[in-house]
């Protein structure tokens, strides 16, 4: 049988057990805590900063999330620490030239009773290299021990769809997860031109100026 973390860690203490329970990093990647947006004015809101940047490069970490007495790990979550530079805001407080780290979730590994482990994987999105996009960012204050060269805020996707491409008109089109388009599409939602949001945007949307459609 197949038990998640928190059983686990409470079966395990009642045999005696004695657990840490090491800082997770909060992500909108997690089971039971999607955040979907149907329409281009709830993004707009729930977006700290939106910005085109460059995709630099990235590094995955898999970070303890439940250790025992003895230092064996029993969950873990892997966070993929994507590096861009900032070419331009669209909203917030972001400096253009700066480099700005984005934190999405890839999965995590969960101990079973009786030995052994079931990971579970979240789909990430693929970007290529030098290459802009528009994102769209909410962020937190970082735990204590969030290692520095990533900055004082955690920076993630406040949902999706987080991630756009934008055309020399200004029209952005959207990137998202499988699990996106098929909620969309059961919903019975049509996906824009191109896009695999089931609603239009420009850059002029963001910033207020008009744009051309």
């Amino acid at each position: 049988m197949i038990l998640g973390v928190g059983v686990c860690v409470l079966l395990l203490a009642l045999l005696g057990g004695a657990f840490t329970a090491y800082r997770i990093i909060p992500t909108k990647g997690a089971v039971g805590s999607w955040h979907d947006y149907r329409d281009a004015d709830s993004l707009l809101a729930a977006s700290e900063r939106i910005v085109v940047a460059t995709y630099l490069d990235e590094a995955a970490h898999e970070i303890p999330t439940v250790t025992a007495d003895d230092g064996e790990v029993l969950g873990s979550v892997t966070e993929i620490y994507r590096r861009f530079r900032i070419d331009e805001t669209l909203k917030g407080d972001a400096r253009a030239g700066d480099d700005l780290y984005v934190v999405t979730s890839a999965g995590f590994k969960t101990a079973l009773i009786g030995g052994g482990s079931e990971t579970t994987n979240y789909q990430v999105l693929k970007l290529a290299a030098n290459e802009a996009y528009v994102l769209f960012l909410r962020g937190r204050p970082a735990p204590v021990d969030y290692p520095a060269e990533y900055g004082d805020t955690i920076w993630t996707r406040p949902g999706e769809p987080g991630v756009a491409q934008i055309d020399p008109d200004g029209r952005l089109t959207f990137i998202a997860t499988d699990r996106y388009r098929d909620t969309i599409k059961s919903e019975g939602l049509k996906r824009a031109a191109g896009s695999d949001a089931p609603f239009e945007m420009t850059k002029g949307d963001i910033t207020g100026s008009p744009s051309p459609r």
